[in-house]
């Protein structure tokens, strides 16, 4: 009988499995080039491609999209003749329906695009750069079929036209390249497959590149699209490379610097990130064996840069940088999946000798070679032989590299295989010769990489059942390598014969010698280097243990005397343990008693019973003690007296401090309880030795039940005879004690178990002993989150780690500045040991204590007295932090409060924000509070144990519990809701109970609707007896007013639940009393006064205002409003937010009858805000609201409140004045054109209140602040009428409007930077309404036909000449505040720009463009355009002495120059305002080069300045233009500003294209010129001076001495930022001596 085959159907997989978008994307395939085309051939009736693309797809898409298309077109391809007749319809058709959204015709439409290009060829090429548009909008969407339609699309059509395209590759290059810069990967990915078959076709591979490359330097962002571009270039099939791989690969590399690029200068660091990429995706493409042609062509790159920098001999050349391009490469190749790629390593691993050889390697070339280096050495995919790698790493040891860099690629090598036979002699070697050289700082750093040896082979034990391990470090005598130099040159070869005196091995022995004649009164200062000596000391060879041992001896003990007598701390405690464990290492069976008396210990211990360090030195010591059988010190008695000092450890958090404790009490010889006669005899552990048999089993899930085991002995009866004899049950402490730290471990499995043994104790224990321990931990527990919260609303920075290092601040010992590595390699380590890093989660902690307890309420109930505080005080301080929905007060305050002199320009200035970002900075202004969600589960927590108390009337501070689950009850958390109504049901109130299950239904979503229709409460058909309402009612109301608060239902009823919910409340509430629904509008209108960001606003506008509105009229509604309005003077801004919201919708929503009532009583308080609230989102939103109220004002009540107005402004107060300016603001921003009909009155009291006379000789600073508020408020309401009204068309009031200006022109000078600026902004205003032509027009009465001008153009033409000099001389003045911004810089460009046309306009025989003027503009540059890159190098010392010594004569010549043109009565010209902006330029480049702003704002001017003139009027001012811009691009000062250089390079290409490239590269040779001359001129000046002032030069030498020492103080003090470095005497006198 035959067995039926499986169905074809049944497949491996899924047919029709969930794919993921990634996976989608993977499936995706747009190679063309290589798939078989179909339509290869036509049919014999068809005449074009694009007709048979029309057949076939007439039958496959019949949506709506394509046969509208197939409409049109139908008709016109029917032969090659029509299709060319009508192919510039039938294009637009194409392009039309591929520009309609969401089309379902894109797959046809595209396919069609390129069956026309087919037909069309060259006709076909005019329209590609419109379809590439198209194509590539179609780019956004997640639909990986038309990803993958578009992408085919492109790939054909460069198919097709790639002759034509290759011929005008420069443009299709950069059509097509911004693909590459897009934001989603696959979309570069793609682009650049698709693209990369026109690059294998272009002739000329090098110029392409170049032109490629030189895009990255105006789009950086391109580069890893450009990478991934070269890679899909070179990719090939079946993982190898093209064949155009061999010539393309070559050339690239070759672009990495001038060497190999002698050209146009490329953005060589964006060059080596392209190729870097592409470098990485051909790593992870081709196959090792394939990888040869891009290994040839960087080690051939390589060699030939090599060569050349050799010959050159100067580490400072391009070339430099470019072999460090290459070895970055060249790294990223090596270090690949642990050298996986790499073909030939014997190749490169030579290459790599070769360079190490080189004396001519950078600093930055010699790191990267090393980490190649390393990565070769490393590899596990790399193979050497043995000889090789000895003769690299002899290489490297005996190269002319820095000993750091040695040093650091010494560290990576701990891990080598046969580390030992290949590395570590050559190792030692260096070392010796590192310490032979006498040299401080190399001795330090020789000792520091041995330490960090022995640390990585051999760590010393951390804890007394570790095995004390050696590793031979073996000193022959021999030594190689260079030592360190202060002034960064070092010596090579071993040392001298004198330097050979003293071994290695005695060098370390004399760190730890006590000096004879040391003071006993000074305690050791510096600890690293006796504490380096003891981890070395066992494993050093030649070395006798016999003379190690007692300098060892007697170093411990000093250090345990001086920790005894406080004059050491910590830091003597962690080398006091290094001590005894180098003891021991070095002599296993040496009796401690004769060395360290037992006293000594157990002092230490009394001391720090939690310090780890003193617990190992215990460790260390009991183990040996019990190794020698010293019974005497390890008795019962003595358990006692240490148990009193460590018993505290056994409910650490820390692990290791419970580890080290219990094996210290475990050596102790404990008596246990006698057995009982007939009992049978078992073998008792101590109850110390069954803890730490579970301390040793980890907590994972495949030991954890094996913890279980020995946990479960700690049971209370079982325990029982485990426990040790002593006074008052001392013992019956431990289980306990380690039962509680179990609940710290993070592993929920061991959680239940733990609880239920801590409940044998609850139940079994005294009660008094049991609550003794537990609340210890309560309290503990509850402080610790506290302070972790308290932490966390800190404002800082700050790492982590900073807590740890803070505890080392001042301590004794660590004053390591002088140890340099060494000192921090030290501390380092101290603070780890002193810090561990072990993750506790004590909010998860106290929540399994609180649920232990309620498993045994009855022994908790009766020490409520501690419970009831805690709970209080858990919602005090961590609760209302968390939900402030609920919080009856919140500390608001910002973290920088904004002056209301900075809130008020906020507010009239009303920026546009969105609501979104202006809640993003309210979250970051509050203080940090911990998870919402975390602390109502915290909470619901405590209140389970309090809901099963029985007698909660008894309970201590029953009031405030009561008050609380009332308060709970309204929380939009039905959890939380229903844990409070738990509580509150303990009470069993008669009116409650028999509605208990009625009250739970309601906090349940899946019965709530049905229960609140069920539940009525109405007279009518009420199911609530009458005698009951009186306590039911309440309780009832917060738990509604709970669930209307709730913004989602539970799991997934979303949005829409809750407002159904909120709907169904409000119906409910129908059936109240009155005085019953006034208990809600009460709970409704709490969040104004008791505010929080749970209520923050429009869900109680939706749920209060109607209830306002409904319920009350008449003085009910009147009081209602005026409470609603007193809260605007709330303490908390969030608060008043809150009204101002509800306010604005109560403007919204009111009948306008309402509005007109009650207008008055809103309009003043609100009008107070906008002018005295301190906070400026409060005065946005009163500004809001009363333009809302306004505009919904008829104009009668708009008289009546803007006659208040009047009154404020004819006020004697200044703030009433300044509060009428600011409403009247208000008022012409909502009646706009029409508040014209008010101008007659208010403009003669603006002219008045502006006048600057008023503003002279104002003496207090206070009348000074306020006369600056009120000016910079009328000054404000000015703009907005210029805006609104029309004001600068106005012709009457004549006099008064053009004092107005007049007033306005003097304030341009004023001081404070908002006046000056909102005068600013009036001069635009001004400028915008004209035209420079017409300006000089009516200056010179031409057009007299033309209507009399306005005011306001009257007044800019009157001495058109002089008027533009006074504001040229008042922009300037505002460039050079100090309170400049890029908003007020802007504008002030904005304005110099038009001035600078209407001078032009004015006087242009002053800027003749004869030669000889062109040439006197760049000789006026040795006046103005200084400031070469010899200015601007070197670090601020050198630069400051610069400018001291070469440019005062030169700035005082300047601004003598500057004040005598700004007095000159001559026509004002454009030279002279472009050499004023170019002077102010260098100043700032020369006094705060880190501040660009100013400079940014000339270059803006000069760039639209020289495109307003144009090729032909721009000669005589090129020069001028171009100086400060080449300073720029000069200059290499530290962090140089990038943005502010990419400006001034765009200039100089903008100008460039502007006059064409001869003339542009005269002027830029003589500007150079001009710039090379004055460099050399200041070089030798600087030369001469040295000669002439020696003390001079030698100042200039101790400063770099003195910085590199700051260098090694700022990276000790990075360890310990508390650290103050000893100040330097002062060698003033001294050197004033020497001068004399």
């Amino acid at each position: 009988m035959k067995i039926k085959s499986k169905s074809s159907y049944h497949k491996s997989e899924n047919t029709y499995r969930f794919l993921t978008f990634a996976e989608r994307l993977a499936n995706v395939n747009i190679d063309v080039i290589h798939r078989i085309d179909r339509t290869g051939s036509y049919d014999e009736e068809v005449e074009t491609y694009f007709s048979e693309g029309l057949s076939k797809w007439r039958d496959l898409n019949l949506t709506e999209h394509f046969l509208a298309f197939l409409k049109e077109v139908s008709s016109n391809s029917q032969s090659f003749n029509l299709l060319v007749f009508h192919q510039k319809s039938i294009v637009d058709s194409l392009k039309a329906h591929l520009a309609v959204k969401d089309s379902l015709a894109f797959q046809p439409l595209l396919d069609l695009v390129v069956q026309l290009a087919r037909d069309l060829q060259t006709d076909f090429y005019p329209h590609f750069p419109d379809f590439f548009v198209l194509i590539t909008s179609l780019l956004e969407t997640k639909d990986t079929e038309l990803l993958e339609w578009a992408f085919t699309c492109l790939s054909y059509l460069y198919k097709y036209l790639w002759r034509l395209m290759v011929k005008d590759m420069t443009n299709m290059y950069s059509l097509y390249s911004t693909l590459l810069a897009h934001k989603k990967e696959h979309i570069r990915k793609f682009a650049a497959e698709s693209f990369s078959f026109l690059m294998r076709k272009v002739p000329d591979l090098d110029a392409l590149l170049t032109h490629m490359f030189s895009d990255l330097e105006e789009h950086p962002d391109k580069a890893e699209g450009v990478g991934q571009l070269l890679f899909e270039m070179c990719k090939g099939v079946r993982n190898m490379f093209h064949s155009c791989a061999a010539t393309s690969l070559p050339v690239a590399l070759r672009k990495l610097g001038p060497t190999t690029h002698p050209g146009v200068p490329l953005p060589w660091e964006t060059v080596r990130d392209a190729l870097d990429h592409m470098a990485q995706a051909a790593a992870n493409h081709v196959e090792k064996e394939h990888f040869l042609v891009l290994w040839e062509g960087l080690q051939a790159n390589v060699v030939e840069v090599l060569a050349v920098l050799e010959e050159r001999r100067n580490k400072e050349d391009p070339a430099a940088e470019q072999l460090e391009r290459l070895l970055f490469i060249l790294h990223t190749l090596v270090s690949h999946r642990d050298g996986a790629k790499v073909t030939r390593p014997e190749a490169v691993c030579q290459t790599v000798l070769q360079l190490i050889q080189s004396s001519s390697l950078s600093g930055s070339c010699s790191r990267l070679l090393l980490q190649i280096t390393s990565s070769l050495l490393l590899g596990e995919n790399i193979s050497l032989p043995t000889a090789l790698i000895q003769e690299t790493v002899q290489k490297v040891f005996g190269s002319r590299t820095e000993p750091d860099l040695i040093l650091e690629f010494t560290k990576e090598m701990f891990t080598m295989k046969q580390f030992e036979q290949l590395f570590l002699p050559s190792l030692l070697r260096f070392s010796a010769g590192l310490f032979a050289c006498g040299d401080p700082l190399s001795r330090h750093c020789g000792l520091e990489v041995l330490v960090s040896l022995i640390l990585a082979k051999a760590a010393p034990p951390t804890d007394g059942s570790m095995a004390f391990e050696t590793y031979p470090l073996l000193f022959t005598g021999q030594s190689t390598g260079r030592a360190f130099s202060r002034k960064g040159a070092g010596q090579t070869g071993t040392p001298g014969p004198e330097k050979r005196a003293v071994p290695v091995p005695e060098l370390v022995l004399s760190l730890i010698n006590l000096p004879q004649d040391q003071d006993q009164d000074l305690p050791i200062t510096d600890l690293s280097l006796p504490w380096a000596a003891l981890v070395l000391l066992p494993h050093l060879r030649p070395l006798a243990p016999a003379s190690v041992v007692p300098a060892v001896t007697a170093l411990l003990n000093h250090l345990l005397l001086e920790i005894e007598t406080e004059k050491l701390g910590k830091a003597a405690l962690f080398v006091a343990r290094q001590a005894l464990s180098c003891l021991l290492t070095l002599d296993g069976s040496a009796q401690l008693l004769p060395l360290v008396a037992v006293d000594k210990i157990t002092s230490i211990l009394r001391k720090f019973p939690t310090d780890l360090s003193a617990l190992l030195l215990g460790d260390l010591y009991y183990t040996r003690l019990s190794l020698s059988g010293v019974s005497q010190h390890l008795s019962h008695s003595a358990l006692l007296e240490l148990y009193q000092i460590l018993h505290v450890n056994l409910s650490s958090n820390l692990s290791k401090i419970r580890l080290l404790t219990l094996r210290i009490l475990t050596h102790f010889e404990a008596e246990l309880p006698t057995q009982a006669e007939g009992e049978e005899s078992v073998e008792v552990q101590p109850v110390f030795a069954v803890c730490l048999q579970a301390e040793l089993v980890p907590a994972s899930v495949q030991d954890y039940r094996e913890k279980l085991l020995h946990l479960r002995k700690l049971r209370h009866d079982l325990v029982q005879r485990c426990l040790p004899q002593g006074l008052h049950g001392a013992f019956q402490q431990v289980p306990l004690r380690y039962l509680i730290a179990m609940l710290f471990i993070n592993f929920k499995p061991l959680w239940d178990a733990v609880i239920e043994l801590l409940v044998s104790h609850a139940r079994g224990m005294d009660n008094k002993d049991f609550w003794k321990v537990y609340h210890e931990h309560l309290e503990m527990v509850a402080g610790l989150a506290e302070k972790e919260l308290q932490e966390n609303s800190e404002d800082n920075d700050s790492d982590d780690d900073d807590e740890g290092e803070s505890d080392l601040h001042g301590e004794p010992g660590c004053d390591v500045i002088e140890s340099g590595d060494m000192g921090v390699l030290f501390l380092q380590q101290l603070k780890v040991t002193s810090d561990p890093k072990e993750r506790t989660d004590f909010t998860n902690f106290r929540s399994l204590l609180w649920r232990a307890m309620a498993q045994v309420p009855d022994r908790v109930e009766p020490r409520s007295r501690e419970l009831s505080p805690l709970l209080l005080r858990f919602i005090k301080n961590e609760f209302y932090r968390a939900d402030l929905l609920l919080a009856p007060t919140q500390d608001l305050r910002k973290r920088t409060n904004a002056s209301p002199e900075e809130s008020e320009m906020v507010v009239e200035e009303e920026e546009d924000e969105e609501e979104e970002e202006e809640a993003e900075e309210g979250g970051r202004r509050q203080r940090k509070a911990p998870p919402k969600r975390a602390a109502a589960k915290q909470l619901i927590t405590h209140l389970k144990l309090f809901a099963k108390f029985t007698n909660p009337r008894a309970l201590y501070l029953e009031g405030s519990l009561s008050e609380l689950y009332n308060q709970l009850l309204c929380h939009q958390d039905q959890q939380i809701q229903r844990a409070a109504l738990e509580c509150v049901l303990t009470y069993k109130e008669p009116s409650v109970l028999p509605y208990k299950e009625n009250l739970e239904k309601l906090l349940d979503d899946k019965h709530f609707k049905e229960e609140i229709v069920h539940f009525n409460i109405s007279e009518e058909r009420a199911v609530v007896d009458a005698s009951h309402r009186a306590k039911l009612i309440p309780l009832l109301m917060r738990i509604l007013f709970g669930r209307l608060r709730s913004k989602a239902g539970s799991k997934f009823q979303g949005k829409a639940s809750a407002a159904s919910r909120s709907s169904i409340v409000l119906r409910f509430l129908a059936g109240c009393h009155g005085d019953e629904l006034g208990m809600f509008i009460d709970l409704l209108l709490e969040p104004v006064c008791h505010h929080g960001q749970g209520g923050t606003p429009p869900h109680c506008c939706d749920t209060s205002t109607p209830c306002i509105r409904g319920q009350a009229s008449g003085e009910k509604l009147k009081r209602h409003l005026e409470f609603v309005v007193a809260q605007l003077s709330y303490e908390h801004d969030t608060g008043r937010e809150s009204v101002l919201e509800m306010l604005a919708y109560i403007f919204q929503t009111f009948p306008q009858n309402l509005l007109f009532e009650h207008s008055g009583l809103f309009f003043a308080p609100l009008a107070l805000v906008v002018v005295n609230d301190d906070s400026a989102r409060c005065k946005k939103m009163a500004a809001m609201a009363i333009k809302g109220l306004l505009a919904k004002l008829d104009l009668n009540h708009q008289n009546t409140l803007f006659s208040l107005v009047n009154t404020w402004l004819n006020a004697e107060k200044a703030n009433l004045r300044r509060l009428g300016a600011q409403v009247c603001g208000l008022f012409v921003e909502v009646e706009e054109e029409k508040f014209s009909r008010r101008l007659d009155d208010l403009l003669p009291l603006i002219e008045k209140q502006i006048h600057p006379d008023n503003y002279d000789d104002i003496e207090e600073e206070k009348d000074e602040k306020g006369a600056d508020r009120l000016l910079f408020s009328y000054l404000t309401l000015t703009t907005k009428l210029t805006k609104h009204c029309n004001v600068l068309e106005l012709s009457k009031p004549e006099d008064t409007l053009y004092n107005i200006w007049s007033h306005i022109e003097a304030h341009l000078r004023y001081p404070h930077c908002w006046v000056w600026l909102t005068a600013s902004q009036l001069f635009g205003q001004l400028f915008a309404s004209h035209q420079p032509e017409q300006l000089i027009n009516i200056w010179r009465g031409e057009g007299d036909e033309a209507p009399p001008p306005s005011v306001a153009t009257a007044f800019i033409t009157s001495n058109l000449d002089k008027k533009m000099r006074e504001l040229v001389l008042s922009f300037c003045l505002q460039l050079q505040s100090k309170f400049l911004d890029t908003a007020s810089g802007e504008q002030v460009i904005k304005n110099l720009l038009f001035v600078a046309k209407v001078i032009y306009l004015i006087s242009p025989e002053c800027d003749v463009t004869s030669s000889q003027e062109v040439a006197e503009g760049a000789e006026g540059q040795k006046e103005n355009g200084d400031g070469d890159k010899e200015e601007a190098e070197g670090d601020e010392e050198e630069r400051e002495e610069k400018q001291e010594e070469e440019e005062g004569d030169e700035e005082e010549r300047e601004e003598k120059q500057e004040e005598e043109e700004d007095k000159d009565d001559r026509p004002p010209s454009l030279l002279w305002l472009m050499n004023k902006l170019s002077l102010m330029a260098k100043r700032e480049a020369a006094n705060t080069p880190k501040v660009p702003l100013k400079r940014t704002c000339v270059f803006k001017f000069l760039g639209a300045i020289a495109m307003d003139l144009g090729k032909e009027r721009l000669g005589p001012y090129l020069t001028t233009i171009i100086s400060p811009l080449y300073r720029e691009l000069d200059s290499t000062y530290a962090d140089q500003d990038p943005a502010l250089k990419n400006l001034a390079q765009e200039l100089i290409e903008l100008l460039k294209r502007q006059v064409g490239l001869e003339r542009f590269s005269l002027a830029f040779s003589a500007v150079q010129k001009e710039f090379s001359l004055r460099r050399a001129a200041r070089k030798r000046h600087r030369a001469m001076q040295a000669v002439a002032n020696p003390d001079i030069a030698a100042k200039k030498k101790l400063k770099k001495n003195k910085n590199k020492i700051e260098a090694k103080k700022r990276k000790i003090e990075f360890l310990r930022p508390g650290y103050k470095a000893k100040r330097q005497r002062s060698q003033t006198l001294k050197d004033l001596a020497m001068v004399q």
